[in-house]
């Protein structure tokens, strides 16, 4: 539509609407400011937009240089270890929880993981030479004892693919080769290590690289599909697509979970201190990041709600709240942030509801970082918008404290679907064994030991539940003392509940399926 001048005076000028003709000196001098204007913005908006399109996440900072953490042995009482045990299905996950566990990370820090509230864990990473799709490392995946440990306890493991920067993902997408090459020993690693699939951290992925995503994608999973039969194909997916190179509606027949990375809003060069992952305020938000998933064709089920375990530490110019920065952050792990603010007095900011600190060392600096009560509220949108769970970016930054963890047993294992709320639950009177049992070709083979003395006619109705608390068996066995064999069940590997119902009570187990 074109925009008509009307001149009040040789000096002033209003838009108006429809009008006589203009002199031609007025309008070219309009003319010519509104173009400058027009290609100042324009200049301005390419200038943020690459400078954001460009910069360096949290995952590209710390794989390229990696920081450095001395484990703690877990902070807890020694009740843990009973409570853990006696809880029965107490530990039952609702939601998927997935974890990053980077290759940094010391081994002896996985003994403070808590697989039971883990549903997923990811090594981090197999390190893409682009021109060719092989590794220039793996890290140490086919050592890592983290594989064991998390099998050993139903945990899912998922190998973690890096490729980062515009033109390392333009030459690897752009070549069938690089990518067929890349598959192919992404299949084989998994296989060696029994492992369940993959997660690809792609990053800055410029917008000619659509298409290609999404046939990198779709090869993927076809070639996985066929040669592991349940396999997972997760990916780490962009808090904001800068480049409009995420097709995500197309890309969602092809992944099984999006970790959305709900973090970095404010990050290392951003020109004022503020939450790393700001959850309903700003110009940028998780709930922004989630929404704009969902309206663009994702399924809530499949997308998991990726929180920081880390906070940035700011050189800023005041003391003032969000003050702007007179330098580049640095990262800092949750529990050193947790240590900092005690010795800083921990601060609450209201609008964003995350908590910060401040103090002074001769120049003022400045820590936004997230804990137990702003993790909480993020936990708290993510059941209530029906998302498919939550991931940490990155396990071990909690350096052996237990609050995260027990803030994931109070929000992710708890559910309705697994108890009526009415009905005597007990967590024993039954055995599984064997528990773990192997999964063969033929199935799994398990019986139910009754503790006590089952008399009367009345049958024993059995039900097995996922970790989403989904139910995916139900049976009814005849009762006896003694032990009683279900039928072969054709499930995958993996943690799962079993409900016993049985004389107007309920009695639940945790049973651990592995691969023979």
């Amino acid at each position: 539509m074109l925009l008509k001048i009307r001149v009040l005076r040789e000096d002033a000028i209003v838009v108006h609407g429809m009008c006589p003709r203009q002199p031609r000196m007025v309008w070219d001098w309009v003319s010519w400011f509104v173009s400058v204007s027009a290609l100042l913005l324009f200049g301005m908006v390419l200038g943020l937009r690459a400078q954001e399109e460009n910069r360096m996440s949290i995952h590209q900072l710390q794989s390229e240089n990696p920081p450095v953490f001395e484990a703690n042995a877990r902070q807890t009482d020694n009740s843990f270890a009973l409570k853990t045990s006696s809880i029965g299905m107490r530990n039952a996950l609702i939601s998927v929880v997935f974890g990053y566990h980077p290759y940094w990370i010391n081994n002896a820090a996985i003994d403070n993981y808590r697989f039971d509230l883990l549903s997923h864990v990811a090594y981090f990473s197999y390190e893409v030479e682009p021109s060719t799709g092989l590794p220039s490392t793996t890290h140490n995946w086919l050592t890592t004892p983290l594989v064991e440990k998390a099998k050993a306890n139903g945990t899912k493991v998922l190998l973690a693919v890096t490729n980062f920067g515009a033109a390392n993902n333009r030459t690897l997408l752009g070549s069938t080769s690089a990518c067929d090459t890349l598959i192919a020993n992404l299949l084989r690693l998994v296989q060696q290590r029994d492992a369940d699939g993959v997660n690809i951290d792609f990053e800055s992925v410029s917008g000619d690289q659509r298409d290609n995503l999404v046939r990198f994608f779709k090869d993927l999973k076809e070639k996985f599909s066929a040669a592991m039969p349940g396999s997972i194909i997760s990916v780490a997916a962009p808090a904001v697509d800068w480049n409009n190179a995420w097709d995500v509606k197309s890309l969602g027949l092809y992944i099984d979970i999006f970790f959305v990375m709900c973090y970095d809003y404010y990050w290392s060069s951003a020109a004022n201190a503020g939450p790393v992952a700001p959850l309903d305020k700003g110009n940028y938000n998780v709930k922004k990041s989630l929404e704009w998933y969902v309206a663009n064709g994702v399924p809530a089920k499949q997308i998991v709600m990726g929180v920081p375990y880390y906070g940035y530490d700011w050189p800023v110019q005041t003391d003032l709240i969000n003050a702007p920065t007179s330098g580049t952050g640095t990262a800092i792990p949750y529990a050193s942030a947790m240590s900092a603010a005690q010795t800083y007095t921990r601060l609450w900011d209201d609008y964003f509801r995350n908590p910060w600190y401040k103090y002074n060392v001769g120049t003022w600096r400045q820590t936004w970082y997230d804990d137990e009560e702003s993790l909480a509220l993020k936990y708290d949108l993510v059941r209530s918008t029906g998302l498919g769970g939550v991931g940490m970016w990155a396990l071990g930054y909690d350096n052996g404290q237990t609050a995260l963890w027990d803030l994931l047993e109070q929000k992710f294992t708890h559910t309705t679907s697994m108890t009526d709320g009415t009905a005597n639950i007990q967590a024993s009177g039954f055995d599984l064994f064997p528990n773990p049992s192997m999964r063969s070709t033929s199935g799994v083979r398990v019986a139910l030991h009754s503790r006590m003395l089952i008399e009367g006619s009345e049958k024993l109705n059995i039900t097995i539940f996922n970790v989403l608390g989904q139910e995916i068996w139900n049976g009814v066995v005849e009762k006896r003392t003694g032990a009683i064999f279900l039928p072969p069940l054709t499930v995958k590997c993996g943690m799962y509940g079993v409900v016993i119902r049985f004389a107007q009570k309920q009695y639940r187990q945790k049973l651990i399926i592995l691969q023979e």
